[in-house]
């Protein structure tokens, strides 16, 4: 348990530049809080930058659900819905 402190307090401290001692008078609820929107808040910014890597790279997602209708084809039956993968076709 005190190393799952230490590791929020970490991310706190270096993250948000919070004092040890402002981190342990914080309330659980908050400190929680402040750990989930920070790990949103990178998966957003590496969301972003993906994007932005693969529009410089010409690259498009299309999910596998339209290239099966693209090529008349069915899924096979032990694919569930929104369990395939996207594949990166070159735009150009």
């Amino acid at each position: 348990m005190r190393e799952a402190f230490l590791e929020e307090a970490f991310l706190l401290q270096y993250h948000l530049n919070m004092s040890y001692s402002d981190v342990r008078s914080m309330p659980l609820p908050y400190r929680k809080w402040f750990i989930r929107r920070i790990s949103d808040e990178f998966k957003q910014q590496a969301d972003a930058r993906k994007k932005a890597s693969d529009n410089r790279s010409g690259l498009v997602d299309i999910p596998m659900g339209d290239i099966h209708e693209q090529l008349g084809i069915s899924p096979t039956s032990d694919m569930s819905p929104g369990q395939g993968r996207d594949i990166k076709f070159d735009n150009g």
